[in-house]
């Protein structure tokens, strides 16, 4: 199955584009000629499942796109004001990652409490409290003592 993967990774295509390609794929295995119409044995969401779950793995062309762009995206810097198409298109691929994305906490010296996302709550996944003593990191929460079961 060609897909325009190296365009889907450096741009977002329009929507309509994404689904007339799904209009193809489909076509092509439902369509026996061009003057017959096919017989559509399973339906397209079928089709799309994964292989393990019974279907033949075909990708939403929207999702894979943005998640191309996340891809280049990941280590990029933000938008400015007279940003091109193509670069707003990784900046929102970037976005889509994000809204999922959680911080391995490992010893907490780089999570910072307040403004990153690393709790496991989904409304924000941040610590929402204006209490005057919060302290900034999440190291500061970690009892070492407790940890490691000796003083530090």
């Amino acid at each position: 199955m060609a897909m325009p993967n190296y365009a889907m990774s450096c741009f977002k295509l329009p929507i309509s584009l994404c689904k007339e390609i799904e209009k193809d794929i489909a076509r092509y295995w439902w369509h026996h000629n061009k003057e017959q119409k096919g017989i559509h044995w399973v339906s397209w969401q079928r089709l799309s499942l994964l292989k393990y779950a019974g279907g033949l793995g075909f990708r939403d062309l929207i999702c894979y796109n943005l998640a191309m762009l996340a891809k280049i995206g990941w280590r990029i810097a933000g938008c400015g004001r007279g940003s091109s198409w193509g670069w707003k298109g990784i900046i929102q691929g970037r976005r889509v990652l994000e809204a999922d994305l959680r911080w391995r906490i490992g010893n907490g010296e780089s999570v910072r409490i307040s403004e990153d996302g690393w709790l496991p709550k989904p409304y924000t996944f941040k610590v929402l409290s204006r209490h005057p003593d919060m302290p900034h990191r999440v190291v500061e929460l970690i009892d070492l003592e407790i940890k490691y079961g000796r003083v530090i």
